[in-house]
């Protein structure tokens, strides 16, 4: 409210796209390519700004996959996938899988992991990364305790939207993190005791700059298990927050040689496409 004490006028609220992968009746929904992904068309006219805004910036960041070469990207977003859209969800109860992007990443950071999950037997939703605010300039997180918190609310918002889907077993849940989004994960982990693991992948969570505000929320009584995925790094790395988790069964796996982009998509488009790595 302004500081005159009159109330707000016009829309305080702000819209969340929801991205769920289930798995399917064999033989139903359509086609998809990974365009389908990018290019996402509401059927409310009031969310076609942020929908837009959301696809620019995809596309933008998918063009750094290919230095801003046209026929690479075309490539990409021509390709067809594995899932198919509205598909009849397949009889049963399965996990949920709650997966954090990382920090202002692209949609589309991990499309085949979260096809994979899907046709294995989880329930995968995932959420964008954009402004707390109520306009759909997608103003970019900064690095505050107070935008990691909005990122973990807005992830329970969308869980609390799946509520109504009788597919999803709600008492067995897992939240990943990929890169900055592992910190998201463990947070919703602390809040959650239906979370019964926490899988984090080249996650900042490892990082010394980042304890300070992780020990902000930082609660050693977390009993999900947490399977800590990285690459071994020269310097830099700190494993204070994974040790103290005494509760927690806790494993760590590490590569070497690898980048951080070798845990999102990014390496298969560079299987599939004449990129420069």
């Amino acid at each position: 409210h302004p500081v005159n004490g009159s109330a707000f006028r016009g829309e305080q609220a702000r819209p969340i796209r929801i991205s769920v992968w289930y798995p399917a009746i064999k033989g139903t929904g359509t086609y998809m390519r990974y365009n389908d992904y990018i290019v996402i068309k509401p059927k409310d006219n009031r969310f076609s700004e942020y929908s837009q805004a959301l696809t620019d910036y995809d596309y933008w960041a998918s063009c750094h996959w290919t230095d801003g070469h046209d026929t690479s990207i075309q490539k990409i977003v021509n390709l067809s996938v594995k899932a198919k859209q509205d598909a009849r969800p397949a009889l049963g109860k399965f996990p949920l899988l709650i997966h954090f992007l990382g920090l202002n990443d692209r949609r589309n950071e991990n499309i085949p992991l979260w096809e994979y999950l899907a046709s294995n037997g989880y329930v995968v939703v995932t959420i964008p990364q954009v402004s707390g605010f109520s306009d759909v300039s997608l103003e970019l997180w900064g690095f505050s305790v107070s935008g990691k918190e909005t990122q973990v609310r807005d992830m329970e918002f969308a869980v609390r939207k799946l509520r109504s889907w009788n597919n999803i077993d709600f008492n067995n849940m897992g939240s990943i993190g990929y890169s900055y989004g592992s910190i998201f994960s463990l947070r919703l982990a602390l809040m959650n005791p239906n979370i019964k693991a926490v899988v984090t992948y080249d996650g900042t969570i490892n990082q010394k700059d980042e304890n300070n505000i992780t020990q902000s929320f930082f609660n050693p009584s977390l009993k999900a298990a947490w399977l800590n995925i990285y690459r071994k790094k020269s310097d830099g790395m700190d494993f204070k927050v994974f040790e103290e988790l005494k509760y927690s069964n806790r494993y760590k796996i590490s590569y070497t040689n690898a980048s951080h982009g070798d845990f999102e998509d990014f390496a298969i488009a560079t299987s599939l496409l004449p990129l420069q790595v």
